[in-house]
């Protein structure tokens, strides 16, 4: 620590990192009552009642284990511990068993977590995870970057599985387990996730292998799953080639247009969209395997499908819904009242019957993912004497319903417990006719642009569910449709969810073709030969097929741009190659000197270097939206702070989400006053802003108390002087040299760094 540097006639001697809380998260204190510790508890029902060995052998073995791998030994715990035994069908591997164990402790400071299960054949561990979390820890932070962490992980795998080290493959960049990055918790910690898959002559044998997880705060280990069929497997003799399987799915691949929303990478798929692009999907209708043997496509499932029909309403009913509209938009939002009155009759026009509403809500935050970025009125209700309560969401101008739940999951789930069945009193067809009808009452205006043709299979559930799609100019448009649930029962309306994005939507003028396309997306694909595992209706466990798979070479490519023939992820965007960024960023920064807080950084997505270089200036919009998401707090936390106050900054601006985020989580003050987002951040103003965000800003406007060992130590604004001097002071903006360089721009490297340094340093804790 140097803050002996920045402290100048005043010594302060109680400062103390603990208590310094930076203004990012709350924290909390779980006390837990003291009880007498539960009995083991074992589950055995309607499982073979001959394991291999007894649950007392079984309990020995994990204890053994998890003092082994994990460093704990269980009988020797304080406090209240429960324990939890349980023979039961291995999850990953059907027709095997296995014994597990769950142990639980919880202390006033802490609480423990640890899964295990043994195979009941072989005895080997299949699955083991920890969670071991001290409550106010200080270590809230990534400290360790994917490669660190991939050491770690190697090297746990060497002790567990010595013996089939010979039979996996440690390359983990094909990782079926792949995530984006740009959903991480920011740079809080988290577990990154490694898969070393089967290899059996060389092949991979899909689904099989090790995975494990490493915590990026603490570098252990804290999960660990195995999985390995003893199916049979045959040899490569007499299979096709590659190329004759690359022509088999040449064959029947083809390619449809369709309208998708663009969406920020930041955002759920439910948000409101940026852009809309018309794209082509790839599809494979006779599937994305090709039997080795016979060369001859399939699904992967083995299942048939069953019962299998279709529902359309009739030509002349398509007819008479291209003549009806919407009805009038109103002027201005519904008032509280007006809200109940529209409410009121909806619901008694769904539930023939007299509604009770208990409650209303309004919510204008266009970002709000569960509205669609629209204005709305949220009422609970109650439908007769049901006690059970439903909510209903009404657009506030539209009146049009944007999403009804009233499903009981209590009775449904009674039903299953008690081995009820459904009693149906509506058929298919029935059901259908009821939702056409649901469809002209409340979306009349959208039946001209709804496909209103459904499949439908045998139902056994107790819910009966139409989703209708979009269509316009005969192209799907993917994410917008209405959906509606019925009660199988009696025919209530369980849930209905309706999503229609009114933006301009793309021409089809200049599009590549559908052949294009798909040279397009053929020329981005790889064909593997692997061991195929296939589920069969009359078996529990698969049987392994030599099958060759068809899958993109990037995990994240969905669609194919219309337009230009890019290749495009499931969020509308360019698909950008998650090893090639890695490899190039391990060259950039090779022996930079914060090359592990910035790796940190951008393993976890904090670092946009496709927009950006690690040497550009940064903005006030960008150094926020950095920030927020560093400490995970997306647009969609679940705070309505309503309209920003600040009077340059309207709801359509990009970083508006990130404002609100910030603002939320009294990270800033919402002030009715220009916010200057396009302002260039110069050292002296990114250091105001960090350490205004923590609980040293009172300590920073101190007056004649600090003075920097700097040439052009007065060149800093006095009002910010105690800022940057705390910031030098603990490390979080260096120093170049003997000068401070107050107004230089502060680079997006830099800012990355000072913004993971204050976080390591103070935590995640809210002001």
């Amino acid at each position: 620590m140097k803050i002996n540097k920045v402290v100048g006639g005043l010594l302060i001697t109680t400062l103390s990192l603990s208590n310094i809380c930076f203004g990012f998260a709350a924290s909390s204190v779980v006390t837990v009552e003291e009880k007498p510790a539960a009995a083991a508890y074992t589950e055995t029902n309607n499982l073979p009642q001959n394991p291999n060995i007894s649950e007392a052998e079984a309990q020995k073995i994990m204890k053994e284990n998890i003092n082994k791998y994990f460093g704990i030994n269980i009988d020797q715990l304080e406090g209240e511990v429960q324990t939890r035994m349980e023979y039961r069908e291995d999850w990953s591997t059907p027709g095997d068993f296995v014994w597990s164990m769950s142990v639980y402790r919880y202390t006033r400071d802490s609480s423990l977590s640890i899964d295990m299960a043994i195979s009941d054949k072989t005895f080997k561990v299949v699955q083991m995870s920890i969670n071991d979390y001290m409550y106010n820890q200080q270590d809230q932070v990534a400290k360790f970057t994917r490669d660190e962490a991939k050491v770690v992980a190697d090297a746990f795998l060497k002790k567990v599985n010595s013996d089939i080290l010979n039979k996996l493959s440690t390359d983990t960049s094909e990782d079926p387990y792949y995530y984006d990055p740009y959903y991480t918790n920011g740079i809080r910690p988290t577990d990154y996730r490694f898969y070393y898959s089967r290899l059996e002559n060389g092949i991979p044998v899909a689904g099989n292998g090790v995975n494990i997880g490493v915590n990026s705060g603490t570098g252990k280990v804290t999960s660990y799953g195995f999985t390995w069929s003893e199916a049979e497997l045959s040899d490569k003799d007499d299979i096709i080639s590659q190329e004759e399987a690359v022509k088999k799915f040449n064959q029947n691949l083809s390619a449809n247009l369709m309208y998708v929303t663009v969406q920020d990478r930041y955002y759920i798929s439910s948000q409101k969209p940026t852009d809309i692009k018309l794209v082509y999907v790839p599809s494979n209708n006779a599937g994305n395997l090709v039997d080795a043997k016979t060369g001859e496509p399939f699904t992967g499932y083995g299942m048939p499908s069953i019962n299998i029909k279709k529902l359309e309403v009739s030509a002349e009913e398509k007819a008479e819904f291209k003549k009806l509209m919407d009805r009038a938009v109103r002027p201005k939002e519904m008032t509280k009242e007006d809200a109940l009155k529209v409410g009121q009759d909806i619901l008694e026009g769904l539930y023939g019957e007299r509604v009770e509403i208990i409650r209303s809500n309004y919510y204008n935050n266009q970002y709000n993912n569960e509205f669609n970025g629209r204005k709305v009125w949220q009422l609970g209700f109650r439908v007769g004497d049901n006690q059970h309560e439903g909510n209903i969401t009404i657009d506030a101008i539209t009146e049009e319903i944007i999403n009804l739940s009233h499903y009981n999951y209590y009775k449904y789930d009674m039903m299953a417990k008690e081995g009820e069945e459904t009693t149906s009193l509506l058929t298919q067809e029935e059901a259908y006719k009821k939702a056409i009808a649901y469809l002209k009452t409340y979306f009349p205006g959208k039946m001209k642009s709804l496909n209103t043709e459904v499949t439908v299979y045998e139902n056994t559930s107790p819910e009966i569910y139409f989703s209708f799609q979009r269509i316009e100019n005969d192209i799907m448009f993917q994410n917008n449709f209405i959906s509606i649930g019925m009660d199988a029962e009696n025919g209530q309306v369980t849930n209905i969810y309706y999503r229609w994005d009114d933006m301009k939507l793309p021409n089809t003028d200049n599009a590549i073709s559908s052949k294009a396309a798909i040279d397009k997306y053929m020329a981005s694909i790889i064909v593997k030969l692997q061991y195929q595992p296939i589920y069969l209706e009359s078996k529990n466990a698969p049987e392994m097929k030599l099958a060759y798979q068809l899958q993109p070479n990037e995990p994240t490519l969905q669609y194919i741009d219309a337009k230009d023939g890019s290749l495009l992820d499931y969020s509308g965007r360019l698909v950008v190659s998650r090893t090639q960024r890695q490899s190039a960023m391990a060259e950039l920064l090779k022996g930079h000197s914060n090359a592990q807080e910035l790796m940190i950084m951008y393993d976890n997505g904090m670092l946009d270097l496709a927009s950006f270089k690690l040497e550009d200036s940064i903005t006030k919009y960008e150094a926020i939206k950095m920030m927020v998401l560093a400490r995970g707090y997306y647009q969609y936390i679940g705070y309505d702070v309503g309209k920003l106050n600040f009077t340059d900054v309207n709801e359509d601006n990009a970083y508006y989400p990130f404002i609100q985020a910030a603002v939320a989580n009294k990270m800033i003050e919402n002030k009715t006053e220009a916010f200057k987002g396009d302002e260039i951040l110069t050292r002296e103003k990114m250091a105001a802003m960090l350490i205004g965000m923590s609980y040293l800003d009172t300590a920073a406007n101190a007056k004649n108390i600090y003075s920097l060992p700097f040439k052009d130590a007065g060149d800093i604004d006095p009002q910010l002087l105690g800022h940057a001097a705390l910031a030098y002071g603990l490390d979080i903006i260096k120093a170049n040299g003997d000068a401070f360089e107050p107004k230089a721009n502060i680079t997006l490297g830099e800012a990355a760094v000072a913004i993971y340094r204050i976080m390591a340093l103070m935590g995640n804790r809210i002001n």
